[in-house]
């Protein structure tokens, strides 16, 4: 009898309370908000992004490249950037930046000098199987052609450098190739050089670097700088 009498109190007071209590309260006590997803999602056109904020006055966009690299659904922006010469036909100084997106802007990954004074393209694609895009920067610096090639997991990025032969930063000076010699699905590259490209040290990925194989004659058409 007690125990009942105690209930009966128990649900008078909350009763009570209820009563007191204005609606639009009782409707926030009552109602449960699932949690809000992680805004990781980027809504922003990168190719909107304002990049000479990520540079110094002096300095110019040289060529860009939007793309999503490790096939996570949000795009990487890389470009290249240097200060323009007198003539303003090549730059000095000129720097590789990775842009990505950090759940709430675009923030530097990767910026790294390079040799080069004047782009000549600028591509993505995957070359070793690594379900990562490279990033392919061929370049001129006076008469020298070079291939500047950028790894890395979609946060982070690295220059590839040539492992042995005649090259330690980039590859080539007169041209580089990719070719899959062996059909495995991997791309080797020819890295030229000579009077004319008539030589070439080819690389061989080896699951984290290109890795100097051997030095071969480029006869014919293949002997001029490839893009």
């Amino acid at each position: 009898m007690k125990k009942f009498i105690v209930k009966i109190g128990i649900n008078l007071i909350m009763l009570s309370l209820l009563i007191l209590v204005p609606v639009g309260c009782v409707k926030q006590l009552v109602k449960v908000r699932a949690p809000k997803e992680a805004g990781s999602k980027n809504k922003v056109n990168p190719a909107r992004v304002d990049l000479s904020k990520y540079i110094r006055p002096d300095e110019e966009v040289l060529e860009k490249l939007f793309k999503d690299l490790n096939k996570d659904g949000l795009k990487e922006i890389v470009f290249l950037f240097g200060k323009p010469d007198f003539h303003g036909r090549q730059y000095l100084s000129v720097k590789i930046k990775i842009l990505v997106w950090d759940g709430s802007k675009y923030a530097s990954s990767l910026e790294q000098r390079v040799f080069g004074q004047k782009s000549v393209k600028l591509e993505a694609k995957d070359i070793n199987k690594d379900s990562v895009d490279e990033i392919l920067s061929y370049q001129e610096a006076g008469n020298a052609s070079i291939l500047y090639i950028v790894t890395g997991n979609g946060a982070t990025y690295r220059i590839l450098k040539p492992s042995g032969g005649n090259f330690s930063d980039f590859f080539g000076l007169r041209g580089a190739k990719l070719k899959d010699a062996n059909n495995d699905g991997i791309k080797e590259i020819y890295a030229m050089y000579g009077p004319s490209g008539t030589f070439a040290d080819i690389y061989k990925w080896d699951g984290r670097d290109y890795k100097f194989s051997k030095t071969v004659p480029m006869p014919g058409d293949d002997a001029a700088p490839v893009y």
